[in-house]
């Protein structure tokens, strides 16, 4: 979609604070203008020049009245740019993260370019650069509205009164625009750099973040510095050339007005001897310059921010790449006032309760690869306990990620009690589905939310799903309980309790089917087989899901699927399995001896 399509999409969303700010900045303007007359008569009134029957104190008030209106005037249009502004950038903040988390999330969002994945500092860069660069151009063209018409104002005032001062002050400040508008663009270009300098900082300080552990296993941490300092120094050079040119624009800028003014002296001095020219008429051309002059720099702004805008839309498009181009500043709300939308506890109605899970040649390759699945049959029934092992790289993990959407299904179908589910990413979750990864994720915050989740505590029951992760233990020694703060990824826990708190996250969320990728893989033998009789102690037996190779879990299954390349080679209950598997006898072997 053009960029002027985005930016009249843009508009409409919050047209009246737009308006409001536009007809504000429009009359602050005006007022300079009509100031610029008033000071006119004052001067003169002083030299015993003006024809206008108003005294010294009417001028006067006059001069008051209006700088009081154009401190009005300002201050309320400045409220309504920031409001505008912020609006319209957390609006395609907001958008663009809707579609990411809607996305499935094991695939890396692509660039634009050369669609390579996306870092997480580079999103984030994104999202905060690219969605205050066009709300910006949009305030400047509301400014740009109010100063075009005090400029054309003022032009037609000036040349009325002496055409030839007018065009030999403006002729020589368009020279200066000029030489600002090409150092603009220059300037583009350095700004362009210093982002995507900045953007490989980010990048790769978050993959740091994320591989510490590898990093001081590899013993690579003066490698690693070596490279970010190589990053800094580079960013440094783009941020210094960027700062220096943006200095120099703002200078040459900054001073079009001295420029104007001692251009109109020079030229009216022949006038001021004939009494063409008044002191007066120099006083209301050195209060336009202002605003023309500030037109005809910003015009250039707004062309180098236009094209900057442009590149804006481009790149947060590409966090989003499969939806519509509109859907960037769709219109949404954003809760700015009252309360916030209350989070209620997922009710699933009675038509979608469990009675069959069925999985028709699913198939998954990975890009550029032959790993993946294929052709997945695979049956699951309410109150089953459906176990799915392998060897490493059978494909375990992948099959799961696939039917929860995390990764999108290149064939096949999934039905939920015979019906097919077209939105795994939606439907698959709470509550319906809840699901442990091998590696669970926690949030650096406290014990509490990480369970909850934004769960109302009060529509849970959070001690009942502590219990069957076997948790409380460890809660009741912890320092402030559910309250003590577990640190980035959980790093304050073990890998144990991070897996345990984890499955009662599951828990507390009472899903039809409870999901575990290899769950118990950090408990020990008497915690793991706590959990399982806990966990089907309950009145009603839950429906289970579950990649493991351990005996606990082996000997309760209800049906076992055995994977190899991706393939599912045979499937049964264990005897059976243990008597005919080679792969199943092999695993069963492996733990038994280890």
């Amino acid at each position: 979609m053009p960029t002027y399509k985005t930016f009249a999409k843009l508009l409409r969303v919050h047209i009246w604070v737009y308006l409001t700010d536009t007809v504000m900045i429009t009359l602050f303007y005006l007022l300079i203008g009509v100031n610029g007359l008033v000071i006119r008569a004052f001067f003169d009134h002083l030299s015993g020049r003006t024809a206008v029957g108003w005294n010294m104190s009417t001028l006067l008030a006059l001069l008051l009245g209006l700088a009081c209106g154009r401190v009005i005037t300002l201050f309320v249009a400045n409220r309504f740019t920031g409001l505008y502004e912020i609006r319209a950038a957390l609006l395609m903040g907001r958008n663009v993260l809707n579609h990411i988390l809607q996305r499935p999330a094991g695939v890396a969002l692509p660039a634009a370019a050369n669609h390579t994945p996306i870092s997480i500092g580079e999103a984030i860069n994104r999202l905060r650069d690219d969605t205050a660069e066009p709300a910006l151009m949009m305030v400047i063209l509301g400014d740009q509205i109010g100063l075009l018409i005090t400029a054309l104002v003022g032009t037609a005032i000036m040349f009325a009164i002496n055409p030839w001062v007018t065009l030999g002050t403006f002729l020589p400040l368009a020279g200066v625009v000029w030489l600002v508008s090409t150092l603009s663009e220059r300037i583009e270009r350095y700004r362009r750099a210093n982002r995507e300098a900045t953007e490989k900082v980010s990048g790769a300080i978050g993959e740091m973040f994320n591989a510490v552990q590898a990093i001081q296993i590899a013993n690579a941490e003066s490698r690693v510095i070596a490279h970010l300092r190589h990053l800094n120094q580079q960013r440094q050079e783009a941020a210094i050339r960027d700062a220096v040119l943006l200095r120099l624009i703002w200078s040459l800028s900054g001073n079009m007005v001295t420029i104007g003014t001692g251009i109109i002296l020079l030229l009216a001095a022949a006038s001021f001897r004939q009494g063409a020219f008044t002191v007066g008429d120099l006083a209301l051309f050195v209060n336009f310059i202002w605003p023309i002059t500030q037109l005809m720099t910003v015009t250039g702004e707004l062309w180098a921010g236009y094209k900057k805008a442009g590149i804006s839309f481009a790149r947060l498009r590409a966090l989003m790449p499969t939806a519509p181009d509109e859907d960037l500043v769709a219109a949404a709300n954003m809760h700015e006032s009252g309360s916030y939308p209350a989070i209620t506890v997922p009710i699933l109605e009675p038509q979608n309760r469990l009675h069959g899970l069925s999985v028709r040649g699913l198939t998954y390759h990975y890009p550029g690869s032959d790993k993946g699945i294929q052709q997945i049959n695979l049956t699951v029934c309410p109150g089953t306990i459906t176990v799915i092992t392998g060897r490493i790289g059978a494909g375990k993990t992948t099959l799961l990620r696939v039917l929860l959407g995390v990764l999108p299904p290149q064939s096949g179908e999934i039905l939920w009690n015979g019906q097919p589910i077209t939105h795994l990413t939606r439907f698959f979750g709470p509550p319906h589905f809840a699901y442990t990864s091998q590696v669970p994720r926690l949030f650096s915050e406290p014990l509490r939310d990480n369970l909850l989740a934004g769960l109302p505590e009060a529509g849970v029951d959070l001690s009942v799903a502590i219990y069957q992760a076997v948790l409380e233990q460890d809660v009741n020694g912890m320092p402030d309980g559910l309250g003590t703060l577990v640190g980035p990824r959980g790093m304050r826990l073990s890998g144990g309790q991070v897996q345990r708190s984890a499955a009662a996250r599951m828990f507390v969320r009472q899903p039809q089917i409870l999901v575990f990728d290899d769950l118990s893989s950090a408990l020990d033998v008497t915690t793991e087989q706590q959990l399982w009789e806990r966990l089907f102690a309950q009145n009603q037996t839950p429906t289970c899901l579950v990649v493991s190779h351990r005996p606990a879990v082996l000997r309760r299954a209800d049906h076992i699927v055995v994977l190899r390349d991706g393939v599912i080679i045979d499937e049964g209950r264990l005897s059976e399995l243990l008597d005919r598997c080679l792969d199943m006898q092999a695993l069963w072997q492996a733990e038994a001896g280890s």
